[in-house]
């Protein structure tokens, strides 16, 4: 007999959610809002340390927090374990984030020199 499906192993069908595009009905809701507004929470907390260093304590954190967390749902995004849907509004969290960090280090530095040349 001639078949041609000779050497196909059929075993077990692969599910849908498991076909590439595709995520399960019943995974995690994603978290794009909630990330977005903590990154331009760090950001605004990150440009007014410019003023008030102290608030480096708070934004820091925030930032790296926000980076990471939006680094895990991306991810979650990408193996079909979270909604896909959120996936835009998560990768700009993502570079809020890691913008905002950014802008408290180039405040931190500026900050430390100007308390190291003052004594």
């Amino acid at each position: 007999m001639d078949d041609h499906r000779e050497g196909i192993q059929d075993d077990e069908p692969i599910p849908p959610w498991e076909r590439p595009g595709c995520f399960r009905m019943d995974c995690e809701p994603h978290r794009g809002g909630i990330l977005n507004g903590l990154a331009i929470l760090g950001l605004i907390v990150s440009s007014v340390s410019m003023f008030l260093p102290p608030l480096l304590v708070i934004g820091m954190p925030l930032d790296v927090t926000t980076w990471y967390l939006a680094r895990l749902d991306l991810a979650k995004m990408s193996k079909g374990l979270m909604d896909p849907g959120g996936e835009k509004v998560t990768t700009e969290a993502r570079r809020t984030a890691v913008f905002a960090f950014a802008l408290c280090i180039i405040w931190a530095a500026i900050w430390a020199t100007l308390l190291l040349v003052h004594k």
